[in-house]
């Protein structure tokens, strides 16, 4: 997606140069163009979702995307929907960054923000966004990092019962999947600078069920 749209990352989309309403409209109306095979801009106004501009464009980013997933043997195999539903998905990323430093009419509605104000809440949104890029990576660390010594521990000699119990536990992170982990920023942070070996990430689950988390505590 960042590919074909020439941009680095996705919520660094300030200097995006999306397609202006009449073009959209014109398309949408027949009055107008269909969008350049080869061009992926996008259209990020009123009614965006909506807009057959963008149907038209995320269509024809799909072929691209597969060809590339095809040449790099990426798996899983995703269908068409699928792509387009991950596209959709980065459609709206995107257009939040994008829009997130243009001035909008201010919380008590009776006149638009100032710079300084649509800066501040620029600086939150990304603040908000980095915060929860951070909570997804370390979920999915913790699942990782339990998955994979659930998976070492059962290769190991074991007793009937301790057996039984780390298969019980693996069909446990299993089903809590990434989602499932904690998330708390009490877990420890390690300093790349210290001489002190990293605290293990020990929290509570989303699921906030004790016997859980009690096992999943023993476990690591």
């Amino acid at each position: 997606y960042l590919k074909l749209t020439g941009m680095d990352h996705i919520s660094q989309f300030q200097r995006y140069i999306p397609v202006d309403e009449g073009t959209a409209k014109n398309f949408s109306t027949g009055a107008g163009p269909a969008p350049p095979e080869r061009n992926y801009r996008l259209y990020f106004g009123e009614g965006w979702r909506q807009a057959p501009w963008n149907h038209a464009v995320i269509n024809n980013m799909v072929q691209p995307i597969l060809t590339q997933a095809t040449k790099e043997r990426m798996e899983p195999n995703l269908t068409e929907d699928a792509i387009k539903a991950v596209i959709w998905d980065f459609v709206l990323q995107s257009r939040n960054s994008w829009n997130a430093k243009k001035p909008r009419i201010h919380e008590n509605g009776d006149r638009l923000e100032t710079r300084e104000e649509a800066s501040a809440r620029d600086e939150q949104y990304k603040l908000s966004r980095e915060h929860a890029v951070r909570s997804t990576g370390r979920k999915k660390q913790k699942h990782e990092s339990r998955k994979a010594g659930l998976e070492d521990l059962l290769r190991t000699p074991l007793t009937m019962i301790q057996k039984t119990h780390f298969e019980m536990m693996k069909q446990v992170n299993d089903a809590l999947g990434i989602e499932g982990q904690s998330s708390e920023d009490s877990d420890s942070e390690h300093d790349p600078n210290s001489n002190q070996p990293a605290a293990l990430l020990v929290s509570i689950p989303h699921s906030r069920r004790r016997i859980i988390s009690q096992l999943l505590y023993d476990l690591d």
